[in-house]
């Protein structure tokens, strides 16, 4: 009787902490594997089109995230209870996808697109999400647009301020109060 394990969801997670760690580009399948605790076989099982095709699960699985998030405030009665409910999740994903950002000028083509289109889910999802408080699809639309701008900008300035803690003009943990205030000023 063999014993099979499917170690795709290990090394999903392997690769992103290595990303996160590293970047997309010092990253080999090699590491991946090992930090997955898997053979160098594995990760080409599961991905064949090497990489490439393992950051789009990557993404992928921080789009699922996200939707979790997303889902799970529902409950909000206004659009300031909805981003105060959304934006430490949100900034939560942002700073384990951070890596994208710091690394998107030097990541081929394909993988751009990739982080593009998963950056266009995002704002669509907290679009359609906000239109149920009676907001106009355009103003919808332009405050999550602002909310996920505000919150990986806010996630970039810290990260490169923060050897200068106190010069940092915002704590991450002040964003659902930058963002009320966003909107409250909409």
């Amino acid at each position: 009787m063999s014993h099979y394990t499917n170690h795709r969801e290990e090394i999903v997670q392997a690769a992103a902490r290595l990303f996160r760690k590293g970047g997309y580009q010092a990253t080999s399948m090699r590491q991946i594997a090992q930090a997955a605790g898997c053979s160098l076989s594995a990760p080409y099982y599961h991905f064949p089109q090497g990489k490439q095709a393992l950051l789009a699960a990557v993404l992928d699985s921080y789009s699922q995230e996200w939707g979790r998030v997303a889902d799970r405030c529902d409950s909000a009665a206004s659009p300031g209870d909805y981003l105060q409910t959304v934006a430490p999740p949100l900034l939560s994903v942002i700073r384990r996808a951070h890596w994208f950002i710091a690394e998107s000028h030097s990541l081929p083509e394909t993988a751009r697109q990739q982080v593009q289109h998963m950056l266009i889910t995002w704002q669509r999802s907290l679009a359609e999400s906000l239109r149920r408080f009676s907001l106009t699809a355009q103003a919808a639309d332009d405050l999550a647009w602002i909310v996920l701008v505000t919150a990986l900008g806010l996630d970039s300035l810290t990260r490169w301020l923060q050897p200068e803690e106190s010069a940092s003009p915002v704590h991450p943990d002040q964003l659902e109060a930058v963002l009320a205030g966003l909107l409250a000023a909409h």
